[in-house]
């Protein structure tokens, strides 16, 4: 298998699995084991050229839930040719954010596209710039993945699984894994209290629905409402026909993420960079990171991770879908959003052109308290 092959692979199972890593050998009413299930599982997405599918994602961390249905469709490079990628198509059906709403992204294994119609941008760039975004960060280690056994060996390593039995999905027998990753292996997912589950068609084996339980990390499921492979994709489907009319084009390299030093993020910005005087007990900065024109510091804390977020592009405003209430603060109002708990917030204001986020597992008093001592 080529390394950009495998890297395909690696996608696929992450997409699919949501990051739940992880499965130990065990047998169940003369069943096939976990280990068989999910080497047959790997060696048929390995095997297939192309593959097409209809996925709806649905996640809830402690920044933003939501949900998509997505259409997908992907081809392996040529075999023979260890530097190439894969070719990729991903266009959103439905989504609960409306600026999600037929958003399409594109790459021909050299070349990548986002469109986005609510802004009419388009975010482009080379593979080459983009493609060491690292598929599973919880992991240290290294991932030597030279055929599908190999990777389900490494599963195996890193957690336990346990077959449940069977359970109809979509109107497909699956088997259901469930997963709980080995605290010496995945220590932060461990302490965290996560596990998952996953379902394999008993018949097509290929995955059928994931969901992952990341305690205070969050929750999502994956469901493929569709699975189709080698099913003779073209290549034109892999290419991006016109730039649209009026339509933004921003050089990818420009919006990627970037970590950096407070003094290196008040050296960039185009305005005075506000940071909070008082904090949560115990909170520590972790992390502070330039997205476009938006800084957001993130924080550590016992209660969980939160942001403070500011910037002038209209990023740090991205609410949730929940219904907010008005919170006066720093001579403006803003709107507080809360999930029934009342731990993890979401408080947004405008300020001097700029719009302000705290968010994240924090209570709304604190919340509030952090914004005011922004200074």
């Amino acid at each position: 298998m080529s390394r950009k092959g495998k890297r395909l692979l690696v996608l696929l199972v992450a997409i699919l699995a949501l990051g739940v890593s992880g499965l130990a050998l065990a047998a169940f009413n003369g069943d096939p084991t976990p280990e068989e299930i999910l080497t047959r599982a790997v060696e048929t997405l390995d095997a297939a050229q192309d593959g097409h599918a209809v996925l709806r994602v649905e996640a809830d961390t402690p920044d933003k839930s939501g949900w998509a249905t997505l259409e997908v469709w992907g081809k392996k490079p040529p075999e023979g040719d260890p530097d190439a990628h894969p070719k990729f198509r991903v266009e959103v059906q439905e989504a609960s954010e409306a600026e999600a709403q037929g958003a399409v992204a594109v790459s021909d294994g050299e070349q990548f596209w986002l469109y986005v119609p609510a802004r009419n941008t388009v975010w482009t760039g080379a593979v080459e710039e983009i493609h060491n975004v690292e598929a599973m960060p919880a992991y240290e280690g290294e991932l030597p993945f030279d055929s599908p056994q190999t990777f389900v060996d490494w599963l195996l390593q890193v957690s336990e699984v346990t077959l449940l039995g069977t359970e109809e999905i979509g109107g497909h027998a699956a088997y259901s894994l469930q997963f709980v990753p080995h605290p010496e292996e995945l220590p932060e997912v461990a302490a965290a209290g996560a596990t998952g589950m996953v379902w394999v068609d008993r018949v097509r084996w290929v995955p059928l629905q994931a969901a992952f339980d990341g305690g205070s990390m969050g929750q999502g499921q994956v469901t493929a409402e569709l699975v189709e492979l080698d099913v003779g994709l073209r290549d034109d489907l892999f290419t991006f026909p016109q730039i649209p009319d009026g339509a933004e084009v921003v050089p990818v390299e420009e919006r990627m993420p970037q970590h950096l030093s407070l003094d290196e993020a008040e050296a960039v910005t185009g305005f005075d960079l506000l940071t909070p005087s008082h904090l949560p007990e115990g909170a520590t900065l972790v992390d502070v990171v330039k997205m476009g024109d938006t800084i957001v510091l993130r924080y550590e804390s016992a209660q969980g991770p939160f942001a403070v977020g500011q910037g002038t592009d209209g990023r740090a405003v991205e609410s949730p879908s929940a219904s907010g209430e008005p919170a006066s603060l720093r001579g403006t109002t803003g709107t507080l959003f809360a999930d029934e708990e009342g731990n993890k917030v979401f408080l947004a204001w405008t300020e001097d052109g700029r719009t302000f986020t705290v968010s994240g597992a924090i209570s709304g008093e604190e919340a509030l308290l952090v914004a005011e001592s922004l200074q």
